[in-house]
């Protein structure tokens, strides 16, 4: 037989009202909350008698900053990127990028490659 612990009584805890609530703030729990944005922006200029907001949409994120506990080897596959953020390269780096380069780690060396 299963029990289950009960909550304490008479506690009182913050509450927060949410219309969305996403939990990870990884690639992909940021991609969700960029895109669930932009389409709230498309409705909202499509439909300007019925506008929705977007104050209650969370992130919830256990690091103490965003994206924190992803690991990453450097690279990144930008087409996602130009799917949400058009132009994305120009306006995060304030220049377009001259060159790429990279470092492929191997267990006896390190080898330089384009990407």
């Amino acid at each position: 037989m299963l029990h289950f612990r009960q909550p304490p009584k008479n506690i009182e805890r913050p509450q927060m009202p949410a219309d969305i609530v996403i939990v990870g703030g990884g690639p992909a729990g940021m991609a969700c909350a960029l895109r669930l944005a932009q389409l709230i922006d498309q409705h909202n200029a499509n439909n300007p008698n019925a506008q929705l907001s977007k104050e209650n949409i969370f992130v919830l994120e256990k690091a103490r900053e965003v994206g924190q506990h992803c690991l990453s080897g450097a690279l990144l596959d930008p087409r996602s990127m130009r799917e949400l953020l058009p132009e994305f390269e120009k306006e995060a780096l304030g220049q377009e990028m001259a060159r790429r380069r990279g470092i492929l780690l191997r267990s006896v060396n390190a080898e330089p490659y384009r990407a």
